[in-house]
Order: structure tokens, then C-alpha cells, then sequence
């Protein structure tokens, strides 16, 4: 199945706001997509390119971006030495500490997020369903990841793509 509509981009830090600004103009042509919908898109795509490139060697990280049936696939890829924490460990640091929100924000503004590890890299993909505008949102994925809102293929796809 091919994408009705797609953004892939390698970045540095610095071009964090320019792709982020692009990925903005691609999601407001989605007609299914509400404005909170879209700006959750926005914030996880500007907060896992954030880390990526905070995190990662900085140099050959990449953004893609996808429309493909009825969802929204968002992956973000980079070379990393660390490990991502699973993803049940993903919640708010307390109020006063600075820093350490990015990856509970993905977790709580997508439907599903997949995690792939290989090859001294990571691929984080977070899914967001378009059939929310029409009031036919399947459950959020639960802390356990029971509820898998995001196809099995996509699945595949995405972490098969990490370990090349």
C-alpha cells in the first residue's frame, strides 16, 4: 500500500525548526486531521527529533513522515550509544525537574509508539489515527501495550527499517 502523502528529511539540531515547520505545512493538507491532532503530531515529531539529535550522534538523523491507511507514521531515526527506556517507563519527571518530558509527551499524544533497537541506533515511530476527526478513535494504547492501534505491517516495517 503506498502513502497518499510523505516527508522524509535527514537533520542536525539545526534544522530541527525548519523540518518542523515543514511537517506543519504536510499535516494542515491532511483533510482528517483536527488542529489538536495536528499540533500533537508537530510536538511529538519536534520532540523526538530533539532528542534525537541530543541524544544521537548528532549527524545522520532522520525524519519520515506518512499517511497510510488511516493513519499518520511518524519515525524518527538516529545512531545512538544509549539505551531508550521501555516504554511504560515514559511518564512525567516531577514539576521542578527541567528537562526529561519528550518521551512521555510522544506517549501521551500518540495512538501507538514502537521502539527499535539495533545496530548501535533507534527508531522511535509514533501513530496517529485520522479517524479520531470522525469521532471513530479506537482505545489509546494502555501503559501494557495491549490496545495495538497501529497495523501489524507498519509494525514490521518500521523496525525491519531500523535493523538495516
Amino acid at each position: 500500500m503506498e502513502p497518499t502523502a510523505a516527508h522524509s528529511s535527514v537533520f542536525t539540531a539545526a534544522e530541527v525548526a525548519d523540518i518542523r515547520e515543514r511537517l506543519e505545512a504536510l499535516v494542515r493538507a491532511i483533510p482528517d486531521l483536527t488542529p489538536e491532532r495536528r499540533a500533537d503530531l508537530t510536538l511529538a515529531a519536534s520532540e523526538l527529533m530533539t532528542n534525537a539529535t541530543e541524544h544521537g550522534t548528532g549527524d545522520d538523523a532522520t525524519v519520515d513522515v506518512c499517511v497510510l491507511d488511516g493513519a499518520i507514521i511518524l519515525t524518527v531515526t538516529n545512531r545512538c550509544d544509549t539505551d531508550v527506556p521501555p516504554i511504560e517507563c515514559w511518564t512525567m519527571p516531577p514539576v521542578l525537574q527541567p528537562r526529561g518530558r519528550g518521551l512521555a509527551i510522544v506517549k501521551a499524544s500518540a495512538d501507538h509508539v514502537v521502539v527499535c533497537q539495533a545496530d548501535g541506533g533507534v527508531t522511535i515511530s509514533a501513530t496517529f489515527l485520522l479517524a479520531e476527526a470522525s469521532g471513530n478513535h479506537p482505545p489509546r494504547t494502555t501503559l501494557d501495550g495491549t490496545t495495538a492501534a497501529t497495523p501489524a505491517f507498519a509494525c514490521e516495517m518500521i523496525c525491519d527499517g531500523a535493523r538495516r
